[in-house]
Formats: C-alpha cells, sequence, structure tokens
C-alpha cells in the first residue's frame, strides 16, 4: 500500500493558539519547548562549558542523528506509550524505537502500558530504556501501512521498519494525522522528529532504493492543512550554551528572542535533477574574525550550508577548515583535529559569519572544544567534510534566531537575545513579519569549490548602512601555538585515527595528559 493512502485516526491536529501583546491577525502560532538532552557521559567540553557527546552523521543528504540533542516528547498509541525524540531540521521524517529491536540490551527494563515493567531477552548493547520504546501490538488503535521505512546514516548506523500510524500528540498537542514508522531494527536509542521538506523524506528514495517513491504529510504540512496555523514555516530558538530548553515557534515567530534586523535569504538548490531545493540550505557568503582590536576577513569564497538542528558541531570541506585554522593560530594535529593553546579568558574574538550583507556573530570560544579536566589543550569544533553542503549546527545556531520558510523556500535569521523579556509573538501568514531580504539576497552559491583567504566581509554592518572598517591583520591578536603543547607522538597519533571526531579527541588528549 501506497504510504500516501493511509486511514486518519483523527481526522484533526489541535493547536495551541499563542497569545501576545501583537494581534496575530487572523493567524495560528503552534508553540512547542524542547529539552537539550545529553545521550551519555563525554568528558569532552567546549571552552565555554558546553559539554559535547559523540555524533553520528549521515550518508547523504545531512540526514543525522546525534547523542547530544534537542528532544521533545511523543505519546503515542491507546493506551499511551510515552517516547522522546530528536528534533531534527535536517530530516523530514518521523520515527520511533520499536518495543523488538534486537540491539536493546538484555537488561532494559521497558515501560508497557499492559505491565509495569518488561524484561525481555536480548544480546543487544542500547539501554532502550532511555528514551522509550513503541510496542505497537499493545495499542488497540494502531494502524500498520505495510510499508516499509529503512535509513543508514554516514557511521553505518541504520534504522528499518514499517510504516503505519496511531493516536499521536507531541507535548500535549495531538498530531494524529501524522504518519510514522517504527523501527524494530536500529542501532540507536532515540527516534528523530525531522521537520524538513517532504521531498527529502525517505519514501522519495532520496537516501536508499524504493520500490514506489512518493511523498506524504509530514508533521509541518499536517499542521497546515489541518488549520493548526497558516503557513509551513517556523522559527527555532535554541537559547544560550548553558540552557537546558529551547522552543520552536509553528506558524509564527518571536521578535522578544533577537536583536536587531530580521534579514532574508533564499534557500538554495545544490543538487542535480531537481527542481525546487529539498534540504534547507542557504549561501554562506564569507567568514571573518572580529574583536575589539581587530576586524580579519578569513574569506569571502561562497559556500552551502545546512541549518541543522541535529548537528552539534560544524562541517566544512578541509581546506575552508584550513582557512580557519590559520586565522585562529590552530595548527594541524591528525585525523581531521586543529589544535592550540586554549585562548587566555579575555579573549574576546568572535567568529563572524557573513550571509549576504548580514552577520550572525558567535564567541570563538564556542568552537573550541577541550577536556573537562581542566588542560589547556583546546580543539577546533570544526570537522572536516570535503561533500557538500557545509552544516552549521548547534554551535552556530546557539547564536542565531533562524526562520524557516518552507513555503517561500526562504530562511530568516537574526542575532539571537537570551535577555528575558515578554514574548513578542506574531503568526507567520503570507511572510515572515518584518523581516526584509538581505543585502546580498541574490548572491547565491555558484558551484565554486574553491576557498581561498582574503576578501572583506566588513563592508556592510547588521542594520545595512555604511561600510564600517577595513580588515586587519589578526596575526598579532592570536594566541602563539606551542605545538609541543598539544601534538602527541607519531605513534600515538597514528593510533587515534578513527572514524569519530570524539573518540580521536579524546584519544590524543589521553596521550598528551
Amino acid at each position: 500500500m501506497k504510504l500516501l493512502t493511509y486511514v486518519y485516526l483523527l481526522s484533526t491536529v489541535s493547536a495551541v493558539v499563542v497569545p501576545s501583546k501583537r494581534d496575530l491577525n487572523r493567524g495560528k502560532v503552534l508553540k512547542l519547548p524542547f529539552k537539550k538532552t545529553h545521550n551519555d557521559s563525554s568528558s569532552v567540553v567546549t571552552s565555554d562549558g558546553r559539554v559535547l557527546v559523540k555524533r553520528e552523521s549521515s550518508k547523504e543528504f545531512a540526514i543525522t542523528n546525534q547523542k547530544t540533542f534537542y528532544s521533545v516528547d511523543l505519546s503515542i498509541g491507546t493506551p499511551s506509550q510515552d517516547v522522546t525524540v530528536l528534533l531534527d531540521t535536517g530530516s523530514s521524517d518521523l520515527w520511533v524505537t520499536g518495543y523488538n529491536n534486537p540491539y536493546c540490551l538484555s537488561t532494559s527494563k521497558i515501560t508497557s502500558p499492559v505491565n509495569e515493567s518488561v524484561s525481555k531477552s536480548s544480546s543487544g548493547s542500547i539501554d532502550c530504556a532511555k528514551y522509550g520504546t513503541f510496542n505497537k501490538g499493545e495499542s488497540s488503535t494502531y494502524h500498520d501501512n505495510t510499508t516499509s521505512f529503512s535509513i543508514t546514516y554516514g557511521d553505518q548506523s541504520f534504522a528499518s521498519g514499517t510504516w503505519g500510524q496511531d493516536v499521536l500528540s507531541l507535548d500535549g498537542v495531538d498530531i494524529s494525522g501524522v504518519s510514522f514508522a517504527v523501527a524494530d531494527n536500529t542501532d540507536s536509542n532515540v527516534g528523530v522528529l525531522g521537520i524538513g521538506f517532504e521531498a527529502l523524506e525517505t519514501t522519495t528514495g532520496i537516501s536508499g532504493t524504493v520500490s514506489d517513491p512518493h511523498t506524504y504529510p509530514n508533521l509541518p504540512v499536517v499542521l497546515k492543512s489541518s488549520g493548526a496555523i497558516d503557513s509551513i514555516a517556523y522559527s527555532l530558538y535554541l537559547d544560550d550554551a548553558s540552557a537546558m530548553e529551547g522552543s520552536i515557534l509553528f506558524g509564527g515567530i518571536d521578535s522578544s528572542k533577537y536583536t536587531g534586523t530580521l534579514y532574508t535569504v533564499p534557500i538554495v538548490n545544490i543538487y542535480e535533477g531537481f527542481s525546487e531545493p529539498i534540504a534547507l540550505d542557504i549561501t554562506l557568503q564569507g567568514l571573518g574574525i572580529s574583536s575589539s582590536s581587530v576586524k580579519e576577513t578569513i574569506t569571502t569564497s561562497s559556500i552551502p550550508v545546512l541549518l541543522d538542528s541535529g548537528t552539534t558541531l560544524t562541517y566544512f570541506p578541509k581546506s575552508y577548515v584550513s582557512l580557519v585554522a590559520n586565522a585562529i593560530g590552530a595548527s594541524y594535529v591528525s585525523s581531521g583535529l586543529y589544535g592550540m593553546t586554549c585562548p587566555s579568558d579575555d579573549d574576546d574574538r568572535q567568529l563572524v559569519f557573513d550571509f549576504g550583507g548580514f552577520h550572525i556573530e558567535a564567541p570563538l570560544s564556542s568552537f573550541l572544544i577541550t577536556s573537562s579536566s581542566g588542560s589547556n589543550i583546546c580543539f577546533l569544533g570544526m570537522v572536516v567534510r570535503d561533500d557538500l553542503p557545509a552544516i552549521l549546527g548547534d554551535l552556530f545556531l546557539t547564536h542565531a534566531y533562524v526562520v524557516y520558510d518552507l513555503d517561500n523556500y526562504e530562511i530568516s535569521m537574526a542575532q539571537a537575545s537570551y535577555v528575558d523579556s515578554e514574548e513578542d509573538i506574531e503568526a507567520i501568514l503570507s511572510s515572515v513579519p518584518g523581516a526584509v531580504k538581505a543585502p546580498g539576497y541574490s548572491n547565491t552559491w555558484n558551484g565554486n569549490q574553491v576557498y581561498t583567504s582574503g576578501g572583506n566581509i566588513f563592508t556592510l554592518n547588521n542594520d545595512d548602512t555604511a561600510s564600517v572598517t577595513t580588515t586587519t591583520s589578526a596575526s598579532n591578536a592570536s594566541p602563539t601555538v606551542t605545538t609541543s603543547s598539544f601534538v602527541a607522538s607519531t605513534s600515538a597519533t597514528a593510533q587515534c585515527n578513527g572514524a569519530d571526531f570524539f573518540d580521536n579527541i579524546l584519544c590524543l588528549l589521553d596521550s598528551v595528559l
């Protein structure tokens, strides 16, 4: 049976209309809080105190599943079963872990609505009880679509099972019109709620072969078609690095969550064979460094970037990462890692991301990773990934307020504000309220894959007025790097040449501490 021909168990989706000091002007907004979840107890942290853990990158189109993530809670079935899933702008499907997943620990106690806890025999190694599983056999309202689901990630982790529908609520909001997959075979202990374009759904064959390629209404589409929101658009606010919660507004924006102007850029189509974009990629026009004493442009070479809530780190081609490393005083160590002596506490350098005449700034310390043991060794939190698009994950998104307008194939951004102030929410009707086209709106990525230093991103400020300053060399401002302080022995670097970024960092730290 086609996934498109499914049974609606409930024909409507209930929404919460959020009041604000602005009139919503006929519009409706669905606000959902989400939690920042740490999946295990890694000893890797950013130099500004953020804990990071191992991540699993995707094979194609940056469909990701990481182990530090923003999570939301689902209730599925009759009687209801609770499952936690990762909120992901880099994919488009909803799937949950099945109760009979053979990769679950034999000692896992799985909560059951029939029996309070049930031990199940397995030789697996995953604690499936941590985020919950779904037992479709115990739900009287589950409908199996008899359609296969399958996805494989870049590190060969995977999920497979079948599609279906059931009574379904998201943090108390009824979304029973949304199809989801039950992964009866997966080596991940947390499912995914993808909210990207329908064209990126696994049912299209974009990430693997399917017998009958097609799309289906995923969560953002169902919210609009049910009348819960007026446009397929949502705004993402991750809050600061120390916060344990953030929020997503489906169908609206909250002007209290950003400062300055909300600038709009087009989503770019970087994949051959598609008439419209299929992923949430935009053009990064350049990158620089700014501090109280210097402004330096690292590069004005454009590159497509995916704004991905399902990824922690930043991913760029090797030559691009090398430009950044040179600018901040880091040196190549091993396994795609660049290291440096950690900057002092009074180092005020900011990485400046230019999206075409407007900038999003983030402290350099947010992109440096070290050990929680307090060593003075830092690694650059930019992972070498030569496939495009590049990926800007949580390390970047924490500093931006991002509005994803899927109806109009546009993204609007402004600098995130962490000031606790009264909400100022407005519905998105035909366009994003208050947003203006960026000065460089039309300067999208042209296929270039050669990245060179130089240029000047500081010709326009965030208010799109006059030129700011000319660039100044940052060489005097960058810390002096003593290579012996962080470069391990030849034998150690050979041993630390694994596939996982965080494992390599921990291995190298062990070799020098």
